[in-house]
């Protein structure tokens, strides 16, 4: 009876000391759950953030070449920290040889580097290293995880556009960077008689999602843009006469727009502060006269042809 009784007591002890064990790994799990769950957010948050914020540093170092006609890689350096700064990330050791510097966001640290691809201004890279804190990851022996975002700006012409392309021309013997311009429906001085700065695309054919045929025309291009492509180099008619009453299908644009709290049609949606995609950004083709209708097909319409420049 004594040795069933120490047999019995024995086997209930190794009983305990398994469900401790499962009890620990049970921990360990959910601390492995809880980690993939709050520390992965933060990561993918710290990850999109400061993907917009490389974005952003690419694209104001595009700009400082571009705007400012600066030929050098230190403006463009010095555009991209001012704007990381912007974004509240601290910045030390700032190196206009190497093009380097190091960061901080809160008690986080890491770098960035503004570098030349092809070794001129004509594209520039901005790369974003940080080291992130996690939480519950520190139970497990890890404190920070690394996060990396790389953007690339190309700087040249535009060869090409497809979509959202609006039948307006904009003449380049009139056209000046970074001015405002107020466009209308009458005719400019600087526009040959009997054209109006509108332009002919022709027509949109397209086979819809019930195999029928459909066809767009200028008012559609007005209201939703000419969905083709136009290139550099591409010659295109103007159009003749006075076409007043479709463009101004152009206001249509208005009723759909939205503005960043998604209100429909809302005033405070401007060019400044917008949704995208909105619909009040539109393309406009800058064109050059090159000459009227060499058939003499048109010649009484007075149709005129335009090089696209950009």
């Amino acid at each position: 009876m004594r040795k069933l009784a120490k047999y019995v007591w024995r086997f209930k002890n190794t009983q305990q000391g398994a469900a401790l064990v499962l009890v620990a790994l049970s921990v360990v799990a959910l601390i492995g759950f809880a980690a993939l769950a709050v520390d992965g957010g933060y990561l993918y948050f710290r990850h999109t953030r400061l993907q917009d914020i490389s974005d952003s540093a690419a694209i104001a170092a595009g700009i400082e070449v571009v705007e400012t006609g600066s030929k050098t890689k230190v403006d463009a350096f010095d555009a991209a920290i001012d704007y990381v700064k912007l974004h509240g990330l601290e910045t030390a050791n700032e190196n206009n040889s190497s093009y380097t510097a190091t960061i901080k966001w809160g008690t986080e640290t890491g770098d960035i580097t503004v570098s030349f691809p092809e070794e001129t201004l004509n594209k520039i890279m901005v790369q974003i290293n940080l080291e992130a804190n996690t939480f519950y990851a520190r139970v497990l022996g890890t404190t920070s995880t690394p996060v990396s975002v790389t953007s690339v700006v190309q700087i040249g012409r535009a060869k090409q556009q497809q979509g959202n392309l609006v039948p307006v021309g904009i003449y380049d013997s009139e056209y000046e960077r970074g001015v405002r311009y107020e466009l209308t429906y009458s005719p400019g001085d600087h526009i040959v008689p009997g054209n109006y700065g509108l332009l002919d695309f022709g027509d949109y054919e397209y086979v819809d999602e019930h195999g029928k045929k459909q066809k767009l025309q200028f008012e559609d291009f007005m209201k939703f843009g000419y969905p083709g492509t136009l290139a550099v180099g591409d010659i295109i008619k103007t159009q003749p006469g006075i076409k007043e009453g479709k463009a101004e299908d152009i206001n249509d644009r208005n009723e759909r727009c939205t503005d960043k709290k998604g209100y429909a049609h809302s005033p405070a949606c401007t060019y400044e502060s917008y949704q995208e995609p909105c619909s009040k950004i539109i393309v406009l083709p800058i064109v050059e006269t090159v000459q009227t209708d060499p058939s003499g097909k048109h010649r009484r319409q007075d149709r005129w042809f335009c090089q696209v420049l950009l």
